[in-house]
C-alpha cells in the first residue's frame, strides 16, 4: 500500500456506517461484483491496510485532485486548514482524502462528466483546503447533491438573492447559511434552514402546514406586515424572527436548548410574545401579577437586563402570570429595574437605615442577588432566569443586631486595584466602611460562601443603591453600595481608616 496516512483512519472507520473492518473482509470475500473491488480496496486502507494501492482513475488529494498521491505512507503535501479529523457529511477530512485517493471517479458519480474538480470540490471547501475559501462556493456538486440531508436555503434550488448575501439574518450572513445548509447532518435542523431561506429572499420556500400559527393562530397576523414592532426584541428575538417561527417552524420541534428558549413552547407562549411585540389577542382574564412596578406605572429602563432578560420581558412575563406570590417573583426584579420600592431617603446616611430592608442587583447573567440587613441579615443567590426554580444560594449572614454595628472599617487595600479583600467598584466616592456576611453555603475546597458589602459614600447619591457586585474569588462575592454623605463622619466617628477611591 502506498497510500497517504493522516492518522485519522484508526482501523474502526465504518463507511457506510454499521459495518466493522470484519464485517467488511468478509464481504469481500462472496462480491461477485468485479466493479465493487475499488469500494472494498478503500475500506480496507480505512481499516489500516498500508499495502492497498491508490485506484489509477481516481481523483487525487481532497485539497490537490489530480496530484500524484503520496507514497511510503506519507502524509499528502497539502493539508486540509480545517485539520483531518474535522468531519464533512459524517466522515473525517482524512476518510474523504482515502476515498477520493482509492475510488475512481466513475465508481462516485456513475458516470457523469463533472470531472474529479466538481465532485468533490464541495468536500474540499467543507475541509478548508487552501484556496476554497477565497472564492464563492459554486452550486452543490453531483456528490453534494447525493448526500446532503436539508435542501438548498431556496427550496426551489435557485441561489439566494445577491443584494441578501452579505445581509445579517440571525446573527449570519445569507452565504453562510446556504453554507451551513450544504452540510447540515441533521434532520430535524432543516426546517430552521427554510425559515431562514424565507427571511434571506428566497420567495418560493412554502410555510408548514403543522407550523405553530397553524396549531395556535396566526402570529399578529399571516404577513410580517401585520407585526407592528417588527425590531423589538420580546425574549431574545425580534418580533420579525418570532414571526418566522411562527410561520415555518413544526410546532412538535423540541423548542429548548438547555434553558434558550429557541421557538414557543407553547401556544400561551405564542400569546405572551405577541403582546410583547405589541399585537396579540389582548391579555388574559383574570387578575394576573400585571405590570412590574407597584405604581402600574411604566418601566424606567425597559431595556436594562436584569437575570439575562431586559425589564420589558419580566414585564411580558408577568402581565401573564395568574400563579399566586407575585411579590416574591417579582419585587426584587421591578426595584432592579428602578421602580419606586417606597424608600425616601432623608438627608445625611447611617448605616442604621438599612435595617429592615433588601436590596436587589441583577444584570445580564442569570442570577439576581438579594441581600437583607439587621439581626436576620442575609446575602444569597438566586437562579432568577426559571421563576420556578426556587434554589437560593446562602453567601452569607451579617452579624450584630443592627447594621450599624456589622460595618467594620474598610480593610487596606490589596494589590494595585486597591480591592481590599477582592472586588472593584463601580463608582468613585469614599469607601467608609464594610459589613461582613460570613458562613454562607459550602463551595467545596474553598470552604464556606462569604461576602462583603463596601459603603461607598458618593456624590450625588440620593438612596442607598447596590451598583455592582463580582465574585472577586472563588466563592467570595464583593458587593458596592453607592450611598449617600454619612451623618456623622463614618466608622469610627472620625472618619479613620477612610479609604479614597
Amino acid at each position: 500500500r502506498g497510500g497517504a496516512d493522516h492518522g485519522a483512519s484508526s482501523g474502526t472507520a465504518e463507511p457506510p456506517p454499521g459495518r466493522t473492518c470484519r464485517d467488511w473482509e468478509a464481504l469481500s470475500l462472496f462480491e461477485g461484483d468485479p466493479a465493487e473491488c475499488p469500494l472494498y480496496n478503500a475500506v480496507g486502507r480505512l481499516c489500516g491496510c498500508r499495502s492497498n494501492e491508490p485506484h489509477p482513475d481516481a481523483c487525487g488529494p481532497i485539497c490537490a485532485p489530480g496530484a500524484e498521491t503520496a507514497r511510503g505512507g506519507a502524509e499528502p503535501s497539502v493539508v486540509p486548514l480545517s485539520g483531518w479529523d474535522f468531519q464533512v457529511w459524517g466522515a473525517t477530512c482524512g476518510d474523504w482524502d482515502v476515498y477520493s485517493t482509492y475510488l475512481p471517479g466513475w465508481y462516485v458519480d456513475g458516470g457523469d462528466e463533472g470531472g474529479c474538480g466538481a465532485l468533490y470540490a464541495d468536500v474540499a471547501y467543507g475541509c478548508a483546503c487552501p484556496g476554497t475559501r477565497g472564492r464563492p462556493m459554486g452550486e452543490c456538486g453531483p456528490l453534494c447533491q447525493r448526500v446532503r440531508t436539508c435542501g438548498p436555503l431556496c427550496s426551489d434550488g435557485s441561489p439566494v438573492p445577491g443584494p441578501s448575501r452579505d445581509v445579517l439574518v440571525r446573527s449570519d450572513t445569507c452565504e453562510s447559511w446556504e453554507y451551513a445548509a450544504r452540510y447540515e447532518v441533521h434532520p430535524f435542523i432543516c426546517p430552521q434552514y427554510v425559515m431562514t431561506g424565507a427571511m434571506c429572499g428566497c420567495t418560493g420556500n412554502p410555510t408548514r402546514d403543522d407550523a405553530w400559527s397553524s396549531v395556535c393562530g396566526e402570529f399578529c397576523g399571516p404577513s410580517l406586515d401585520d407585526v407592528p414592532h417588527p425590531g423589538r426584541v420580546v425574549l431574545g428575538k425580534t418580533c420579525e424572527e418570532w414571526h418566522y417561527d411562527a410561520s415555518y417552524l413544526p410546532w412538535l420541534a423540541d423548542p429548548k436548548e438547555g434553558d434558550v428558549l429557541l421557538s414557543f413552547g407553547t401556544c400561551e407562549s405564542l400569546e405572551i410574545i405577541e403582546h410583547g411585540c405589541g399585537c396579540g389577542r389582548g391579555l388574559p382574564p383574570g387578575p394576573t401579577c400585571g405590570r412590574i412596578c407597584p405604581d402600574g406605572g411604566p418601566l424606567p429602563d425597559p431595556s436594562r437586563a436584569v437575570g439575562g432578560r431586559t425589564c420589558s420581558d419580566w414585564e411580558v412575563l408577568s402581565s401573564f402570570d395568574d400563579e399566586p406570590g407575585c411579590g416574591d417573583r417579582y419585587g426584587g426584579i421591578s426595584e432592579v429595574c428602578g421602580c419606586d420600592a417606597g424608600h425616601e431617603q432623608a438627608g445625611c446616611f447611617d448605616p442604621g437605615q438599612l435595617d429592615g430592608r433588601t436590596f436587589f442587583y441583577g444584570d445580564s447573567t442569570r442570577f439576581q442577588y438579594s441581600l437583607s440587613f439587621g439581626p436576620d441579615g442575609r446575602f444569597a443567590q438566586q437562579y432568577l432566569w426559571n421563576l420556578e426554580d426556587k434554589r437560593v444560594i446562602v453567601v452569607g449572614y451579617s452579624g450584630g443586631a443592627s447594621a450599624a454595628d456589622a460595618v467594620s472599617s474598610p480593610k487596606p487595600p490589596a494589590g494595585a486595584d486597591g480591592a481590599g479583600g477582592g472586588g472593584d467598584a463601580d463608582a468613585d466616592g469614599t469607601v467608609r466602611g464594610e459589613i461582613v456576611f460570613t458562613g454562607g453555603f459550602p463551595c467545596g475546597r474553598y470552604g464556606t460562601r462569604t461576602g462583603v458589602v463596601r459603603l461607598v459614600e458618593t456624590d450625588g447619591a440620593a438612596r442607598p443603591e447596590i451598583v455592582s457586585l463580582t465574585e472577586a474569588e472563588t466563592c467570595r462575592y464583593v458587593a458596592v453600595m453607592n450611598v449617600p454623605k454619612f451623618c456623622d463622619g463614618g466608622v469610627g466617628g472620625d472618619g479613620d481608616g477612610l479609604m479614597q477611591r
